[in-house]
């Protein structure tokens, strides 16, 4: 079924998003009213830090006023944090289960959800700091199952504030047995430092995991690959299985990672996302709404076809 056949289909669901509608008001006139007694609340504690200001002088008063700003800005932040999130998951979370029910029965969606901490800790692909993600489906393309959700990790520091990873962690039965882990990355080694420096840092290897040589040039040239034993890294990235990695390479760039254990494949993409709305004070429009819920799904999808995961020539062992 086509993004236009989902729509037709979705007609019958026009009752109940008419309804999202009414409930969307319903929230944005909360939202409305808690911001309201936000900026009331933080501008009267500055009139009166401002009037106290006034009987002082110098610095002391200039300060003051500066205090009262201060807190302004950090109670519409804990709104913007604390209040409004709530709020957006919730309509998330309404619209989620209406293309759930008519599209994906027996599939989850859970708005305010995320990839369990084993799930993530096991992929490797997430530093041990992350942050829980959200907009959590779990469902099954073919013979596979998956379940991916999106993440957003900072680093916080004094000189250096950036986004450490923004995107989707998926997961998928990968229907081979695996006990160890394999990693593969965008090789930014080799690339920024050259063929050879760059091999000779990556052979001190990545958190515990060595250096895995393969015998393909062009994937050897687009991928760093470790691993926990090198055998059975081999037996995962098979020649057919690195031609279809690097399908996906040319597809998202260095956006992508993937590792093989317990059993799953996991695969780590940035800047893309998997809210289904993400503005509660635009009108909800039945067709957009699902093109951002459909959208990851399809990607899941994409992935699990190009993995050629639901070929079934193996067996666990």
């Amino acid at each position: 079924m086509d993004l236009n056949e989902k729509i037709k289909t979705l007609k019958a669901a026009g009752p109940q998003l008419k309804a999202l509608e009414e409930q969307r008001h319903t929230l944005l006139r909360m939202q409305r009213k808690k911001l309201l007694f936000i900026m009331v609340s933080g501008v009267s504690i500055i009139l009166c830090i401002v009037l106290w200001a006034i009987s002082m002088i110098g610095v002391t008063g200039v300060a003051a006023s500066f205090i009262g700003l201060g807190l302004l800005a950090a109670s519409t932040s804990y709104y913007m944090k604390e209040v409004q999130l709530p709020l957006q998951q919730k309509l998330q979370q309404s619209i989620g289960n209406i293309f759930v029910q008519h599209l994906y029965p027996g599939w989850e969606f859970k708005a305010d959800q995320s990839l369990t901490h084993e799930e993530v800790v096991s992929s490797g692909l997430l530093t041990d700091g992350y942050q829980p993600g959200n907009n959590l489906m779990r469902g099954r393309h073919g013979e596979t199952n998956f379940a991916f959700c999106h993440f957003e990790e900072d680093f916080n520091h004094e000189e250096d504030n950036r986004t450490l990873f923004n995107g989707l962690l998926l997961i998928f039965d990968f229907h081979k047995s695996i006990k160890e882990k394999t990693i593969v990355f965008p090789d930014q080694a080799q690339k920024n430092m050259g063929s050879w420096l760059g091999k000779k840092i990556q052979e001190f290897g990545w958190k515990g995991l060595e250096l895995v040589y393969l015998e393909d040039p062009i994937f050897e040239k687009e991928f760093v690959t470790y691993g926990s034993d090198q055998i059975e890294a081999r037996y995962v990235l098979t020649p057919n299985m690195m031609t279809n990695l690097l399908k996906l390479r040319a597809r998202f760039g260095e956006n992508i990672s993937f590792s093989f254990t317990n059993d799953k494949v996991a695969v780590a993409i940035k800047h893309v996302s998997s809210s289904p709305f993400t503005n509660i004070d635009a009108p909800i429009n039945p067709e957009a709404a699902l093109w951002h819920f459909h959208q990851p799904i399809q990607l899941a999808k994409e992935v699990i076809d190009t993995l050629q995961l639901n070929t079934r020539i193996w067996a666990r062992e």
